[in-house]
């Protein structure tokens, strides 16, 4: 890549503070951004643990600006391709997704313009890349006029922390470094403790000292755990008497709930729509568009709503129990507070919690699910407990957490609010359906499973 003054790896040159200021609408760079770039910019591979919020993105984006070769941006969802898409055109950065969707026309007019000095960056998903004969057709398509001159992996994490279990395909990405040896690799994650950075290192074939960790701590975000029997009304209460018209993100840990919740906060004044990868794909389309758009949007979702939503005023992340592990709990509540302001993170748990944190009631299994619990049962501070997860020590006083915060009184959080009891969506289906056959988490009238967790 073109290093364009050779910067120093501590400060940027003067010219690249210009091309910051004029291209990105930016002061000056953040946190550990410039060293990002500029071990890029050397030619060298970097693991880039960053905070929810602190630009990720500008890691990759400064560097294929100022290069003249293409820059590869492997991304897990097409939602986080299309925002990623749209933030490039708004900063004059000539760049595309391949993604489904498209006609084979349109993809292949975007395989035209590989070869053009002026196309910056190709946005894919991992199983695009690695599928049979694309790599071969890239090349081709590049055919000797053009080099790949940097590769990029966004939410890294995904390659080590759930690999096959979540896309087969990520274990096969350190197969990039093969075809294109000479390009260096950008992996980007918000959370990895030192196990899975470790993980990512090998399966990726990068150097030991390519992490840049940035530290997981943010001081914006206050932390809070409440027992109570009643999450919903909880929820409820808590967004009313703390955040009355912000934006929120509630997450639960059924589709059904998603939907029942929805309906409850309807019912109560509050503007809400469900989330789940059980909807249809127009739905969820439509569901993202109105969240972002929408001033004071509650979106009721599962664990697959979040992850390319670039919202940055979220003032609120409540979850209706425990995340399957400490990373995910990290990954879902830093979704408040990117712009930088206060915001919440609420953690409601069963007045009489099932044992474990997994998902469904399981136990997650291994530090992660240790982790998880010790956040839960600690009688300290819990922003120390969830740094201990990423191997990090709380380095100033906590003033963000409910129990560093004594003078700290909740509303009426765990009080039994009166509201309009909304019946599971199903109720009378499942109320006819053979008792062995029905969903244990999916609740009738007799308001069993969901009452566990999230009683009206």
């Amino acid at each position: 890549m073109d290093p364009a003054g050779s910067p120093s790896l501590d400060e940027p040159s003067l010219a690249h503070r210009q091309l910051l200021q004029e291209r990105f609408g930016l002061p000056d760079f953040r946190g550990r951004q410039y060293e990002v770039i500029a071990r890029l910019l050397r030619g060298r591979d970097v693991l880039a643990l960053l905070p929810t919020g602190s630009g990720k993105s500008l890691c990759y984006q400064f560097p294929a600006l100022l290069g003249h070769e293409l820059t590869l941006v492997v991304s897990p969802l097409i939602a986080l391709m299309r925002d990623q898409e749209r933030r490039l055109q708004q900063l004059g950065i000539e760049g595309r997704a391949l993604c489904s969707g498209q006609s084979r026309e349109e993809r292949q007019a975007i395989l035209a313009r590989l070869p053009e000095p002026g196309f910056k960056v190709l946005l894919l998903s991992p199983e695009r890349v690695m599928s049979a004969g694309f790599l071969e057709r890239l090349c081709a398509v590049l055919a000797g006029r053009r080099k790949v001159g940097l590769l990029v992996i966004d939410e890294a994490h995904c390659v080590a922390e759930w690999g096959a279990q979540f896309r087969p395909v990520y274990r096969r990405l350190g197969e990039l470094r093969q075809r294109f040896p000479g390009a260096p690799l950008l992996a980007m994650t918000a959370s990895a403790d030192a196990g899975v950075r470790a993980e990512l290192l090998r399966i990726l074939a990068m150097p030991a000292d390519a992490t840049v960790l940035a530290g997981f701590d943010r001081p914006e975000l206050f932390y809070r755990v409440a027992c109570t029997s009643t999450p919903a009304r909880a929820a409820l209460a808590f967004l009313q008497h703390h955040h009355p018209g912000a934006s929120t993100i509630l997450y639960c840990r059924r589709r059904w709930q998603t939907q029942v919740m929805a309906r409850y906060l309807c019912a109560n004044g509050v503007a809400a729509q469900p989330y789940h990868a059980g909807l249809p794909a127009d739905r969820r389309a439509h569901a993202e568009s109105w969240f972002l758009r929408t001033q004071g949007a509650v979106m009721a979702a599962t664990i697959a709503f979040g992850m390319g939503i670039d919202k940055p005023d979220v003032r609120l992340v409540v979850h209706l129990g425990p995340s399957a592990s400490m990373a995910a709990y990290y990954q879902e509540s830093g979704r408040a507070g990117r712009d930088g302001r206060p915001a919440d993170a609420l953690l409601l748990v069963p007045a009489q919690p099932t044992a474990g944190c997994g998902p469904d009631g399981r136990t997650a299994g291994g530090s992660c699910g240790e982790a998880m619990q010790a956040y839960l049962e600690t009688r300290g501070c819990r922003r120390a407990a969830l740094l201990a997860a990423f191997d990090e020590t709380l380095q100033a006083p906590c003033a963000g957490c409910d129990h560093c915060r004594p003078d700290w009184h909740p509303p009426p959080l765990l009080r039994e609010t009166r509201a309009p009891w909304v019946p599971h969506p199903h109720a009378a289906e499942r109320a006819q359906a053979p008792a062995a056959g029905q969903d244990r988490g999916a609740p009738g009238r007799t308001r069993t499973g969901m009452s566990k967790l999230v009683r009206f």
